[in-house]
């Protein structure tokens, strides 16, 4: 603390009573406290100066999903996939098939368990690799 008070006053250049005020009055400020209140006039130049100028305008884009094209192989192997199991029993029990995403998944209950099928398709490697 009397680091700082002495330090305040070569900086400042001020009584050793001044810089002890000023320190006293930083905390006060810190912790939240209203030393002092502005002028009407004060106030309006310190609204003016925080505004910036412009008006809230609604955006002139959309956010539209772009819209996927089809991947015609994964449907056809899903759908074969699909009529594949749906041909197969267990102890005399179908295994009720549902296609759960049309390029992507297909579940299944086997002996009251549930099963799901995932295809994935992997990216072409890249070249140089």
């Amino acid at each position: 603390m009397n680091e700082t008070i002495e330090k305040m006053m070569q900086v400042l250049g001020c009584s050793r009573e001044e810089a002890e005020q000023i320190v006293k009055d930083d905390a006060a400020v810190d912790r939240g406290e209203k030393l002092f209140e502005l002028t009407d006039e004060q106030k309006k130049a310190s609204k003016k100066a925080r505004s910036t100028g412009t008006k809230k305008r609604p955006t002139a884009y959309k956010f539209e999903k772009r819209e996927r094209k089809p991947n015609e192989v994964k449907r056809w192997i899903i759908e074969r996939v699909k009529i594949l199991c749906e041909g197969w029993e267990l102890n005399g029990d179908a295994l009720n098939v549902q296609v759960t995403n049309i390029e992507r998944s297909i579940d299944f209950n086997i002996d009251g368990r549930s099963f799901t099928l995932t295809l994935t398709e992997h990216r072409k490697p890249k070249e140089g690799s």
